[in-house]
């Protein structure tokens, strides 16, 4: 277990020294075996820069999906882009929205209608 935390680590190491634009809050790096390993990475600020900063991490992924999740608490919006580093590792980034962020949104949103929703959001 203790490798494989080790080359996870080092997989975002790698990719974040060639994608210098992309920026974190935090890592959550999970292992019991590789096939299930997996990265969870959460990314800062207000809406334009965590829609920005999701669509650059976007385009640096591979075979990526998008989804949008309005919730049904206060506080708990968010927007992921679900893909692989370039190992074939899972990851997962995700922006916190607040409330008002979503509020012209009746329900989770997928695929392009995240994309265009990111788009006119993004800085």
């Amino acid at each position: 277990m203790w490798d494989e935390l080790a080359r996870l680590n080092h997989t975002v190491r790698h990719h974040l020294y060639w994608h210098d634009e992309l920026t974190i809050s935090s890592v959550n790096l999970f292992s019991t075996k590789r096939p299930s390993s997996r990265v969870e990475i959460h990314v800062p600020g207000d809406r334009p820069e965590a829609c920005t900063q999701i669509l650059a991490w976007r385009n640096t992924l591979l075979d990526t999906s998008l989804h949008l999740e309005v919730g049904d608490d206060p506080g708990e919006p968010k927007v992921s882009v679900y893909g692989y580093f370039l190992d074939r590792t899972p990851v997962t980034v995700t922006a916190a929205l607040s409330v008002e962020d979503v509020n012209c949104l009746d329900s989770n949103q997928f695929g392009d209608d995240v994309l265009t929703w990111l788009q006119a959001h993004a800085a």
